[in-house]
């Protein structure tokens, strides 16, 4: 793995352990790799806990590594609770993620297509969950509003999670008339989560940045001629980057975000293109 393209840029979507399965790395075990590599940081995402605490002790260990701290606002967090986005943005977070795990979205997606449930769950039987819901007879649910003005007042970033993108598009447009300005997109390449090129723009619209994955094309659920098409076609300008990883069975967190910008790079994606989408969005977002 060349570190070239590493360089003063983050991935702002690794699972690290500790967590509830099994994972490829630690949180210092990255950031050591993430500073050899010459990266400006990562996001430490857990979709059970909160890791602003985690985030803080790696940048006192590691102080040219800019750590970021997030919460997913799934069941153990008490869903889309407005007190845990107050203590978390307090205690230093910066992304709040809504659902992924207990997503209704993602739970029906699984049901429908009889597919796998994703690795990182901490449940196995889609019948089982009774899924966390963004709207409510097409209206955002009430405290969407709260979290949304929580966001607002501490300059989070707010990103989609595992919602459909339904959901995600009436958020968008609620952040957007609130001021929101960091927004994600998350992972539109994941079939749970997929949306088009013309869907990605409407997101664009209301000023959030389409994020892909290289976990979705490890898995062989998108291609990398589908990744260059979307990205050619939103512009880069809108676009950010991340690994996915830290499961146990794939590439280590930090090289195979190299090995992915390789890739995009091979695949006829220019090097300002791909500076553009892993350091200069991303610090817009975090910075």
């Amino acid at each position: 793995m060349s570190t070239e393209l590493l360089k003063d840029v983050y991935d702002l979507h690794i699972h690290p352990a500790p967590d509830v399965v099994k994972r490829k790395a630690t949180d210092t075990q990255i950031a050591k790799k993430v500073v050899e590599a010459g990266m400006r940081g990562f996001a430490i995402k857990s979709h059970y806990f909160d890791t602003s605490g985690r985030a803080a002790i790696i940048k006192e260990i590691f102080p040219q590594c800019n750590a970021v701290g997030g919460i997913v606002l799934n069941l153990s967090a008490g869903g889309l609770n407005p007190a845990a986005v107050e203590m978390a943005a307090k205690a230093g977070t910066k992304i709040v993620w809504l659902p992924t795990m207990d997503a209704f979205n993602m739970w029906d997606f699984l049901r429908i297509n009889h597919s796998p449930v994703p690795f990182g769950s901490a449940r196995t039987d889609p019948d089982s969950v009774k899924g966390i819901q963004i709207l409510e007879e097409g209206k955002l649910v009430s405290s969407v509003y709260e979290i949304l003005d929580l966001i607002k007042e501490y300059n989070l970033v707010l990103a989609t999670g595992h919602i459909s993108k339904h959901e995600s598009l009436a958020v968008f447009k609620e952040a957007k008339k609130r001021g929101i300005e960091k927004l994600i997109a998350t992972h539109t390449e994941f079939p749970a989560t997929y949306a088009d090129i013309e869907e990605q723009k409407e997101y664009i619209k209301c000023g959030a940045k389409i994020e892909h994955n290289y976990l979705t094309i490890l898995n062989k659920e998108f291609t990398m001629e589908k990744l260059k098409e979307q990205i050619q076609a939103v512009g880069a300008e809108h676009v950010i980057l991340s690994s996915d990883l830290g499961q146990y069975m794939n590439p280590d967190p930090v090289e195979g975000f190299g090995d992915f910008l390789e890739k995009i790079l091979e695949a006829g994606i220019s090097q300002r293109d791909i500076y553009t989408m892993t350091a200069i969005n991303t610090r817009e977002l975090v910075e």
